[in-house]
């Protein structure tokens, strides 16, 4: 069985829109001695997840300015985040898919790809720029200004 959940939510700060999709594949079959739950906790064949992160570029530290920001011309920034949020983790999607064992170790290489944090969130940094950011820490986080 196949499952695909969309989470999508405001950061704390009001400074970012997130939208994560979780893909996740389940045995149909109970193996004997389990639970029916098990499959869909400890007992996943799969499960990746990609995050699409957009940022205010003129965030403040003042959370109701930022709420602000969003609601301006009927939320147009809110909508537009959260359409780039949902075509970014479809984008993302079949490149996490694809990853073999091998690619997966050279993107968590520390030595290659730096441990760092960005909008709360932490991986490796695999691109950077000052509006956009790929880290990896078993999934794709992808995090850009609007």
């Amino acid at each position: 069985m196949a499952f695909i959940e969309y989470v999508y939510d405001l950061s704390p700060d009001f400074k970012s829109i997130r939208v994560m999709m979780i893909v996740s594949f389940a045995n149909k079959q109970t193996p004997e001695k389990k639970s029916p739950a098990w499959r869909l906790g400890a007992g996943l064949v799969y499960a990746q997840a990609v995050t699409s992160v957009v940022e205010l570029r003129d965030a403040t530290d003042d959370i109701n300015a930022n709420v602000a920001l969003w609601a301006v011309d009927g939320g147009a920034r809110a909508k537009e985040a959260l359409t780039r949020g949902f075509a970014d983790v479809a984008e993302m999607a079949p490149r996490a898919f694809l990853l073999t064992q091998d690619e997966a170790k050279a993107m968590n290489n520390n030595k290659a790809h730096k441990m760092k944090t960005y909008s709360g969130f932490m991986g490796h940094e695999q691109t950077a720029d000052t509006n956009d950011v790929l880290l990896f820490n078993g999934g794709f986080i992808h995090i850009t200004k609007l």
